[in-house]
Order: C-alpha cells, then structure tokens, then sequence
C-alpha cells in the first residue's frame, strides 16, 4: 500500500509536470524500465532507461520531504523522475519492496574474450533470463540494456577498435572501467575481471663478475597477455610501475653492469628505479650503498 507521503508526492509532482512529461513518464512505467536501487523509508534510489541513451538516468525520492532529484541536469521536475515516483508507487502498492524491470529488461550483458598470439580480442554477448544469447548488434543505447556506466565506457572504448585486437594499454583501461563487476569468459569459460595490477618486477641477479638488471613477470602467472594477465580463475591488468617506455624497453633485453660500475648502480641507479617498480635483488656479492661511502681517517698523534 502506498505511503502517504508518497501519495503527496504523486500529487505535487501530477500538479507541476506537463500533460505531454505525465504520458511521457507513464509510457516509460508501463514499459517496463524502472528499476529500484535502494529504499530505506526516507530515500529512494531508482534508475530509468529511456530510449536512445545507453546509460540509465539516476533518481532519487524523499516523499516525506518531498523532494526529487535526477542525474539529467534539467533540474526540477522531469520525466525520469515522475516515471520513477510512478513506478515506486505501484510496486508499494503490490506490495513490493521496489520496481522491477520487465523481463525484456532483464537481460545481461556479457564480455566473451578470446586470444591469438597473446593478444585478446572481445565480443559482447547479450544473455536472456530464458538461458537464449545473442551478439550484441548496435549500440547499448539502441537495446533494452540497463546497462552501467561501465559498460559505456567499454562501448567508447571498444568503437575504436571494432573486431579488432586490443592493445595493452586498451586492454588495461577496459579492465578498470568493467570494475571487476562485469560478466566475462576467456576461451568459454567464465573468469572474473579484476582492477588490481599484476605489477611486473625488477630483478638484479649476478652476470659474469658484474650484474644484469632485468624486468620481469611475477610469479604466480598461468597466461601472460598483451596488457593483461591470468591468474588462478582471474583476468588482472598487467603495470609495469612508474617505468617510461623508454625504461621498459630497454630493461626488458636487460641491462649490464660490470663490476667498476657498482657503486653507480648501488648509489644512484637502483633508488631511482626502486621508486618507479620494485626490485628484487638476487644476488649476494652487491654491496650495501653505505658500503661505499667513503670515510675518512683521522689519525691524532701527540708530541712529546
């Protein structure tokens, strides 16, 4: 049953919107695209998907105040908010705790990856409640979708590369906008999509009777793709630190040092780089930096 102050919010909002924004919010209730967020008594969070726009618009509703607010920037009353105060109010009066989508709303979507030559390249599959899939043709704003802001940043993302490879740092920068919350497969089978970095390694290691720094992947890495890694039943983006390009290049063929160039490498070298990407020193013939500072001797003799 409806509150009564949802009913006076019903009321205010009737009063202030147009006849053509009341139709308008009535079509988008009946439809089927409302869906509750959160309700805790005195707010109420609810998303509206509209025609045309990939990302749903974000309401909010105090009844007791009554006050609205929606994430469109038209300010005052709009059309997503009275198709949201509608919607609240029939499922209250249901009985519900908050609005459901239709079932052609209720529809997932999908990242399937796949890899050749390391490189992954990703398809987005649209999956129905019924278990049916099917590509996704077009752009989110053109389906039912109630899709995340996420998934419309992927959608920017992926436009430019349309079939096509990712590149590592594309790559990367899809992992961090899926959030770790999207659906995904590798090769069919499900894995999940995680935003924390495998973050690769310098290594220091003896190389003749000097020393060789190199970079390197961590341990713990079933598959290393471009920009991407995975481990155990997770897909991580791969970083290599606060390295240029420059660096990265040059430490991956590995760089020498002899043995007159240890105190270069021990004092100025390794702090530069340890700030940028950590190191791992595996060797035990390197000195200690405060080993090679040099130190004076004072010798006092006293005359007779």
């Amino acid at each position: 049953m409806q509150s009564t102050p949802l009913k006076g919010m019903l009321g205010s909002l009737r009063k202030q919107a147009s006849e053509r924004m009341w139709g308008a919010a009535v079509q988008y209730a009946r439809k089927g695209g409302v869906r509750g967020i959160s309700d805790d008594g005195d707010e109420a969070q609810l998303h509206v998907k509209t025609p045309a726009r990939a990302l749903p618009y974000q309401v909010w509703l105090w009844p007791r105040d009554p006050d609205w607010d929606c994430d469109c920037g038209k300010g005052g009353v709009c059309v997503h908010i009275v198709a949201a105060a509608i919607c609240l109010g029939q499922s209250r009066e249901a009985g519900d705790a908050l609005p459901e989508p239709k079932k052609e709303f209720k529809v997932a979507l999908r990242y399937d990856f796949t890899a050749k030559d390391r490189e992954l390249t990703v398809t987005r599959m649209v999956v129905y409640g019924d278990g049916r899939e099917e590509l996704l043709k077009g752009s989110l704003a053109k389906s039912n979708l109630l899709a995340s802001r996420g998934d419309v940043q992927a959608e920017g993302l992926l436009a430019m590369l349309p079939g096509r490879p990712l590149p590592a740092e594309n790559l990367r920068r899809l992992l961090g906008f899926l959030e770790g919350i999207a659906t995904a497969t590798l090769h069919g089978e499900p894995v999940t999509l995680s935003t924390k970095p495998v973050l690769f390694r310098l290594r220091v290691i003896d190389d003749g009777e000097g020393f060789k720094i190199g970079l390197y992947s961590p341990k713990g890495i079933e598959t290393l793709y471009r920009g991407a890694a995975k481990m155990g039943d997770a897909l991580h983006p791969t970083s290599h630190g606060a390295l240029t390009p420059e660096q990265r290049k040059m430490l991956i063929r590995g760089v020498h040092y002899t043995a007159d160039e240890v105190a270069g490498l021990v004092s100025e070298t390794l702090p530069r780089l340890s700030k940028r990407i950590p190191i791992d020193i595996e060797t035990t013939r390197l000195p200690q930096a405060d080993a090679l500072v040099p130190r004076v001797a004072v010798t006092i003799k006293e005359r007779p």
